[in-house]
């Protein structure tokens, strides 16, 4: 869904499945009275894939096609998907591969694996540019679900384990990791420990950086309470 800034008016809409369906009870083995006949497949048929409308460059390419040719507004299709690209070897789990969503830059845009891992997607034409597999930490949860940030050259990803991420968006690489799941001195003295990032992921301005961890979700993650700031 796409709405205009200026008025909050929907632009347009596009539904890359009919029937989506999704209930959070129903990833679990238990009470699946008000379930979907096929959670799982419906499920998956949506977050397995990451789908893009018209890139960064498309729009520019666009604006300046339009100044030559002295047109009016796009008429070009809007919401149209222009790729799909696969990003599981093997069809997910009901909780799917990308949950709460990725970020992007010129060039490509980046997603979170629940199985583990981030893969980097040409934003042109969707084709894989690297995968990186993401081990956890000893004995903790797998899965980077939660959301992704990233700034100019790098990609800030936070895990299940409790293990902040900075990586190269060039090649994947692992570039800087910070253990949150451990006890914090807080400016406000209220007793903190950091846990697993399964929703909010961290955000960045500039060269500071701002990373909450503590989230059990519904994926029996670790209990926390600690927002943490990063700076130079």
């Amino acid at each position: 869904m796409a709405l205009s800034l200026a008025d909050g008016k929907m632009l347009w809409s596009v539904q890359d499945t009919p029937g989506d369906a999704w209930v959070v009870g129903c990833i679990r083995d238990t009470d699946k009275e008000n379930c979907p006949r096929m959670p799982a497949q419906i499920t998956t048929s949506v977050l397995r894939r990451c789908c893009s409308t018209f890139s960064q460059r498309q729009e520019r390419a666009d604006r300046r096609a339009e100044e030559r040719q002295r047109v009016g507004p796009r008429s070009r299709p809007q919401g149209r998907v222009v790729w799909k690209t696969a990003v599981f070897s093997k069809p997910p789990e009901a909780q799917g591969q990308i949950v709460w969503g990725g970020t992007a830059d010129d060039a490509a845009a980046y997603f979170g694996l629940n199985s583990g891992g981030i893969v980097s997607l040409a934003l042109d034409n969707g084709e894989r540019r690297w995968r990186s597999p993401m081990q956890p930490a000893e004995g903790r949860k797998a899965g980077e679900d939660a959301a992704i940030s990233s700034i100019p050259g790098y990609i800030f990803s936070g895990g299940w384990d409790g293990i902040l991420r900075i990586l190269s968006s060039r090649d994947g690489k692992v570039v800087w990791s910070f253990d949150m799941a451990q006890e914090f001195k807080t400016v406000n003295g209220v007793p903190a420990k950091g846990g697993s990032m399964g929703s909010a992921g961290p955000t960045n301005r500039r060269r500071n950086g701002l990373a909450g961890a503590g989230y059990p979700g519904v994926q029996n993650g670790a209990n926390g309470n600690v927002l943490l700031a990063f700076g130079q």
